[in-house]
């Protein structure tokens, strides 16, 4: 799935389909999570942010049937079924063609193909059933499984009758007559014995299978019912959902409807689960929406909790936004921003309505007036929050301009705001001409004007601030015939149009003056300009690329080899690269210094608009029939590769498009018993031997160890504090000539023995048989006298360390064991800052004792042992940050 430069790395924008979605609850991840299906792949998400858990392989075509239990999914395409028990590729395969309905039971699967009831085996698809049914009498629209009731399914038919069979003995136990109309889907209750039968037009009942009795009748007005669930977690209340995009609450208990919610979809919902023991449930529709909706309080509320959507129509445009190259722009009937590295900053800019003060007045979702697709759209960042503008809805900074299919009016957008402003520019001139259109528009490089063309050959410029008509270019057409092309250079002093037959021309800016024409070879279909080097590339009629040296004005390259009208054309950033896509699939990477095609690929669908990022990371791409927006890497940026030139008349490669995700190993397992709740790393005390690793203890337990004198002397208190005298509860009294007085000898007694206790505590903590100086005479080049002072205060520490010397109580072979021990420390690598610290606090301390001539040599070798280690750890550590520095510089200096 790759070419010479281009590897597919990932989809956008793709959520579900009109496959309804099914929920697993699996109890070890303690989560819920919601499959959907899209094209020849099934997403799950999880249910917690909507977050896109894994993704299944390819099928061999669409997938027309899903369904899912605690352990495995289901799902069937056109020649097989498929069983998958991690969620990415299938444990079992099973050659069985047109299913169109799955249901699992137990060890078995029970699946419908071609009006036929077949059961098999999940783990070695043997057949053990099949039962067929004549489509004129019973032909099968869906099947469940009635709780308690063993070994027997329901099957529901577009006839309206119901049949209750045994798979078991192959029997059919019963039949219900039905209610005259087609099932169209069916849901087991919480209640036994009790299903609920959706049914075209709009009727629900709830029957009892038992008795054969219907227990409630419901009508719903707004379609017919294609999902209904119930909720567990305490009220008695049943939801449904419509073809029309409605949804509605209905109270069992009272037998009334209790909510509605018009158009919780674009499209109808196919899709309608709730979650168990919760008051969240989930509805999916073909709109490419996956939506969760909340009940709040059990007066049956709803509102949306979180969503997932993406184009519900094909774009027809895409473009980068902004210098980071993090967000496309794509267009079909809306405006949508997909964001690259956080999905959930995604957005849409709604759609465009004649009449928007009536369409916020009835609502969106029911305006009558909604504008075409959007076949064009140009968008500047420069001017983005540079100014406000007073619309009719309050100050506007329009930055994007478009032009809808068969509109004659150009809309403007705001993309800080996230929406349509008030500004739609059409000329008075065109007031009664209804056969106008635009057909190409640009925004001038400062963000201030848009240009716009015309099927009738004129050009206008308008200010984007305020909206006014500012130059039309031309007395009074710019060309006899339609305008296919319309730019600016950087300075905003030539505008560039193209139409006519084969005509270019050059325009000034500010007079609208004519300054020159230049005549090609063929029509222009389109035009790109490269503002950095004043240079354009056109698109010709006989399928050919021309580029354009803007201050010469002459022809400097022409590219030949595409078979088709081209669609669309991209320059890379540093305008080394054309690259270009045409309706005959291939997309064609040229190299403008060499004229040469040094790339060329092509897909299954035609190729409608693509996009270089602004970082030259990613080329963006959207297809014909495919509402996502595809992302290539650019190989080039990260692995070093040789481009030669490939004959302009070679086949192109077939590559599939991109997926959802760019690796497989990047997708989680989904099954119950394999993956842990809480998957931890522990990090190793060292990653390597040569290397330094830090302690990360705070800075105050090793940063001002040597200074602890200091920091004493500043925190003494000026005085010495006196604690009150505590009298006894009980006083005891002597009996004396002026009477009783008070004994105070016990109280006396009492602190002179308090005070021996706390001498003898502090002097058997910091006294010669410490743990830490008994470690150091017992060590030779051990680390257990460093982890001792690890787990002590910065006092402490200096404490046991003043106490090493012979002056303090201390020994010479204790100031040795020191010694080695912090040799040994310092070859470790562990605990890097926290030994350097201890080092320079046992010299501060003890330097006059071991400079002292009586000291014996051993000492002296062993100082400079530790001298020659700690300048080998500097130097190592030099080094390592100099090879990080230049590797940094150089991965700089080749992205740029």
């Amino acid at each position: 799935m790759e070419s010479r430069i281009f590897c597919g790395q990932r989809s956008l924008g793709y959520v579900c389909n009109n496959i309804p979605l099914q929920i697993r609850y699996i109890k070890k991840h303690r989560d819920t999570f919601i499959v959907t299906v899209v094209g020849k792949r099934f997403y799950t998400y999880s249910a917690a942010k909507l977050h896109l858990y894994s993704i299944s392989e390819f099928h061999p075509t669409d997938i027309v049937a899903l369904s899912v239990d605690p352990r495995f999914v289901y799902t069937a395409c056109k020649d097989d079924v498929r069983i998958f028990k991690r969620g990415v590729e299938p444990d079992f395969v099973y050659p069985i063609r047109n299913v169109i309905h799955l249901l699992p039971f137990g060890e078995l699967v029970v699946a419908v193909a071609e009006n036929t009831l077949i059961v098999f085996a999940r783990e070695s698809g043997e057949k053990y059933l099949e039962i067929p049914f004549a489509e004129s009498s019973f032909r099968i629209t869906c099947l469940i499984h009635p709780v308690t009731y063993l070994n027997k399914i329901l099957v529901g038919s577009q006839q309206g009758s119901l049949q209750l069979w045994n798979i078991n003995s192959a029997a059919k136990v019963y039949e219900f007559p039905g209610w005259g109309k087609a099932v169209a889907c069916m849901e087991q209750s919480p209640a036994l014995d009790v299903v609920a039968v959706g049914l075209e037009g709009g009727g629900i009942v709830l029957h009892h299978l038992k008795k054969d009795v219907t227990i409630m009748t419901f009508k719903q007005e707004w379609g017919t019912a294609t999902g209904i669930t119930f909720r567990t977690d305490g009220p008695s209340l049943m939801i449904t959902s419509s073809n029309l995009g409605h949804l509605g609450v209905w109270n069992l208990e009272n037998r009334l409807p209790v909510a509605q919610k018009e158009n919780a979809h674009a499209a109808a919902i196919t899709g309608l689960k709730c979650f168990p023991s919760e008051q969240i449930f989930a509805t999916s529709s073909p709109d490419n929406s996956l939506r969760l909706w909340i009940m709040d309080d059990n007066t049956a509320g709803m509102r949306l909790l979180m969503f997932k959507e993406g184009h519900a129509e094909p774009p027809n445009r895409i473009r980068f936004y902004g210098d980071e190259g993090s967000v496309t722009l794509s267009a079909e009937r809306s405006i949508r921003s997909n964001h690259l590295q956080v999905e959930m900053l995604s957005f849409s800019l709604g759609r465009a309505s004649f009449n928007k003060k009536a369409a916020k007045k009835k609502g969106v979702a029911r305006d009558d007036n909604v504008m075409p697709a959007i076949v064009e759209f140009a968008a500047e960042t420069m001017r983005e929050g540079g100014w406000e503008s007073e619309g009719e809805h309050g100050k506007e900074q329009a930055n994007i301009v478009a032009i809808h299919e068969g509109v004659r009016q150009v809309t403007t957008w705001s993309y800080g705001r996230k929406t349509k402003c008030s500004f739609r520019f059409l000329h008075p001139r065109f007031a009664k001409n209804i056969k106008v259109l635009p057909t190409c528009v640009a925004i001038t490089v400062d963000g201030n004007f848009c240009l716009i063309g015309y099927n009738t050959g004129h050009v206008d410029r308008y200010n984007l601030q305020s909206g006014i008509h500012r130059q039309a270019y031309g007395n009074p057409l710019a060309h006899d015939f339609m305008v296919s092309a319309v730019s600016s250079d950087s300075l905003n002093e030539q505008v560039y149009t193209c139409g006519g037959e084969n005509e270019m021309k050059f325009w000034s800016f500010r007079t609208g003056r004519l300054i020159a024409t230049l005549m090609l070879s063929s029509t222009v279909t389109s035009m790109l300009t490269y503002r950095e080097n004043a240079m354009a590339v056109v698109a010709l009629s006989d399928f050919s690329l021309q580029i354009i040296d803007m201050d010469i004005r002459r022809v400097t390259r022409t590219f030949a080899g595409h078979k088709a009208s081209i669609t669309d054309m991209a320059f890379s950033p540093d305008g080394r690269w054309l690259v270009s896509a045409s309706k005959d699939c291939s997309i064609r990477v040229w190299d403008l210094s060499s004229a040469s095609l040094i790339d060329s690929f092509r897909t299954l669908t035609p190729c409608v608009s693509l996009a270089f990022s602004p970082t030259g990371e990613y080329l963006a791409t959207a297809h014909e029939e495919d509402v996502g927006v595809f992302l290539w890497t650019n190989k080039t940026i990260y692995t070093p590769t040789t481009l030669t030139a490939i004959p302009a008349d070679s086949e192109p490669e077939l590559l599939r498009l991109p997926g959802s995700t760019s690796r497989t190993d990047e997708i989680v397992p989904m099954e119950d018993e394999e993956m842990p709740i809480d998957v931890t790393y522990t990090s190793p005390a060292q990653l390597a031997d040569h290397l330094l690793t830090l302690s990360l203890l705070p800075d105050y337990r090793w940063k001002n160890l040597a200074q602890q004198d200091l920091i004493r002397e500043r925190n003494k208190p000026r005085e010495a504090l006196k604690l009150p005298e505590k009298a006894p509860f009980f006083l005891p009294t002597i009996p004396g000539l002026d009477g009783l007085k008070f004994d105070l000898s016990q109280k006396e007694n009492t602190a002179e023995s308090t005070t021996k206790k706390n001498t003898k505590n502090v002097s058997s903590l910091f006294g010669n048989n410490s743990p830490f100086y008994e470690a150091l005479l017992r060590a030779e080049s051990s680390l257990k006298p460093f982890e001792i002072l690890v787990e002590l205060s910065p006092s402490s520490v200096e404490t046991e360390m003043r106490r090493l010397s012979p002056e303090s109580g201390g020994s010479v072979k204790a100031l040795e064991g020191f010694l080695r021990c912090a040799s040994a420390a310092v070859q470790d690598g562990r605990n890097g800052e926290l030994v350097q610290s201890y080092i320079d606090l046992f010299f501060k301390l003890h330097g006059t004792c071991l400079a002292d001539e009586a000291v014996s040599e051993r000492v002296v070798d062993l100082v400079k042992d530790l001298r020659s280690k700690v300048s080998e750890s500097a130097t190592n550590l030099e080094n390592l940050l100099d090879q990080s520095l230049n590797v940094v510089l150089f991965l700089k200096h080749v992205a740029s």
